[in-house]
């Protein structure tokens, strides 16, 4: 032997082992699997986790509307805003108002997905497992098709409407609590939609089941050739190129350097919505229609401004419910009924290092005017007599906001404090809340 040349041992002679060679064959299969695929461009799969929760605490001092015929006993009398009910609120509500968990991801360069579910409002009107069960949010899968300056998409699935931003836009850039205006045809459901993206112009168009989407035998009566209608919409967003564009339609800034303007126009129609059949007039005992059906036409038109450390927007919105009762011998009672929405909102963020270095402060103010049954029929006014409800919003009447953000993670609003104070004051009657409103978001 050389120098340098090991000398292997001598051992008995042994079979080889089979695993090695039967390793080394999977190996060489996944090696060449992997090659295979790398030279086919086999598209990749992203997934993005993310976490959503709002915590809440509300403190309140609510009192009932109507008077001695619409609301008997109680007319000017205690209401707690947070349940919806007549009688005394707790001394402090404590609920979760958004909590949200899921993903979104992407296939390649052509496809995206997303898939959420929800436990928003847990313990707001009971504290009990029934209010804090989960269930899917969205769902959706969506086809991008893209070229130089414009992105085509079609998608499918559970989803909001591409239709007023009061639920389209993510709730983290809230100015304030969430605006009236989602009173009037918010919409999320399963169907397909389409969108055009560009710089200057996005346009949308959806096609969903209806709102309610209620097809239960206690809503058709015993008339079953009903049948139930879909949800239209459609919506034009424009902005100007350059320095002023407004690449993500939202309500606040937090800060953030930069300026943009954009404006919306869109129209929307809930077709047929079978609803629970409304009582017949003058009837003792009450006797209900066979059935009830709306169908809504709702339109509207923002805009939305953004200048360094200001924010604001302008919103008018309106809305056309048509409803037939039915009885069994034919229509009986038909109703247009008109409402309508405006605001005016805006904010002012400004460096706070003397409440914790690199965090913005932000005071805000809203005015909302609501009118809920503005006209019915003949075009007179109809005076309403509402109680606050168990919204963010009140019912019919005007409504005064004025709060503050702190963002507690410099210009963005994945952590944020707020506190609002809420005044309402129904259209007529004696209906009125003062709400006081302590939230805590995180978005991760």
């Amino acid at each position: 032997f050389t120098i340098g040349q090991r000398v292997r041992a001598h051992h008995p002679y042994q079979p080889p082992s089979k695993e090695p060679r039967v390793n080394r064959v999977c190996a060489t299969l996944a090696l060449i699997a992997a090659t295979a695929a790398i030279q086919a461009g086999e598209p990749t799969i992203s997934i993005k986790p993310k976490v959503y929760v709002q915590t809440r605490a509300e403190w309140q001092h609510s009192q009932a509307g109507g008077n001695t015929i619409t609301n008997a006993g109680n007319s000017g009398g205690s209401y707690d805003a947070t349940s919806g009910t007549n009688g005394k609120s707790d001394p402090v509500d404590f609920y979760l108002r958004r909590a949200r968990v899921g993903f979104d991801g992407t296939y390649g360069d052509d496809w995206s997905f997303k898939f959420w579910i929800r436990a928003d409002e847990s313990d707001k009107s009971a504290s009990d497992t029934a209010s804090r069960t989960p269930v899917l949010h969205t769902v959706v899968v969506q086809r991008n098709f893209k070229d130089d300056a414009i992105t085509h998409s079609i998608k499918f699935g559970l989803d909001y409407a591409f239709f007023n931003t009061d639920a389209t836009s993510s709730s983290t850039a809230l100015l304030l609590n969430q605006r009236a205006s989602d009173a009037l045809l918010s919409q999320r459901g399963t169907g397909v939609g389409y969108r055009l993206n560009h710089e200057i112009c996005r346009w949308g168009v959806d096609i969903q089941n209806n709102k309610a989407d209620d097809s239960a035998a206690a809503n058709r009566g015993s008339s079953f050739s009903e049948r139930e209608g879909l949800f239209y919409s459609t919506r034009i967003e424009l902005t100007p190129p350059g320095e002023w564009n407004m690449k993500k339609f939202q309500e606040g800034w937090a800060g953030a350097e930069g300026r943009a303007v954009g404006m919306s126009i869109e129209l929307g129609y809930n077709d047929r919505d079978l609803q629970t059949p409304a009582a017949i007039p003058n009837t003792n005992p009450v006797v209900n229609f066979n059935t009830t059906v709306a169908s809504t036409v709702a339109y509207g038109t923002e805009v939305f401004f953004h200048m360094d450390s200001i924010s604001a927007m302008f919103e008018v919105r309106g809305a056309n419910v048509r409803t037939t009762n039915k009885t069994t011998t034919g229509d009986t009672q038909k109703k247009n009924q008109t409402q309508v929405v405006w605001l005016a909102q805006a904010g002012y963020a400004m460096r706070s290092d003397f409440l914790a270095e690199g965090t913005f402060l932000e005071p805000v103010v809203r005015y909302t005017h609501i009118d809920l049954q503005k006209t019915v029929d003949s075009g007179s006014n109809d005076r309403e007599v509402p109680s606050f409800g168990n919204k963010d919003y009140g019912n019919s009447g005007n409504q005064f906001e004025l709060g503050a953000n702190w963002y507690i993670s410099g210009s963005n609003q994945k952590n944020k404090l707020g506190i609002c104070w809420l005044h309402w004051k129904a259209e007529a009657g004696n209906g009125k809340a003062d709400i006081v409103r302590l939230q805590h978001q995180i978005n991760f």
